[in-house]
């Protein structure tokens, strides 16, 4: 609990952006749609690096959001509103993963909570 456990690049130019990382890195790309949603994976061998998913402001600039593993996902977005943060993304349900939501800190950072 408490540590770094994922990483999404969130663009409005997925197969730019996997073009991009897969040469810079030699990572390998997997698709996959959820929920309605198409998302792409990362992959080094048989293990999962990073998540590509599109950015949900259309205005907004590209960015790697990383996500911090939490026991309690509700109680954890009660702290984040009671330490003057707010959470942007309340918690979703990702089948098949668990539950995830992204809170702005009080310096308007970023960053996912990861509940399995």
């Amino acid at each position: 609990m408490g540590a770094f456990v994922w990483n999404e690049f969130n663009t409005h130019d997925r197969p730019g952006a996997a073009r991009f990382y897969q040469d810079l890195f030699g990572w390998q790309m997997d698709q996959y749609a959820q929920g309605g949603l198409e998302s792409s994976l990362f992959r080094v061998g048989d293990r999962q690096v990073a998540g590509l998913v599109d950015n949900p402001d259309p205005h907004g600039k590209p960015f790697w959001l990383s996500y911090v593993r939490v026991a309690d996902l509700d109680a954890t977005c009660a702290r984040v509103h009671a330490l003057g943060a707010k959470v942007v993304l309340p918690v979703t349900v990702v089948p098949n993963v668990g539950r995830i939501a992204v809170l702005e800190d009080p310096q308007g950072a970023y960053l996912g909570l990861f509940q399995t």
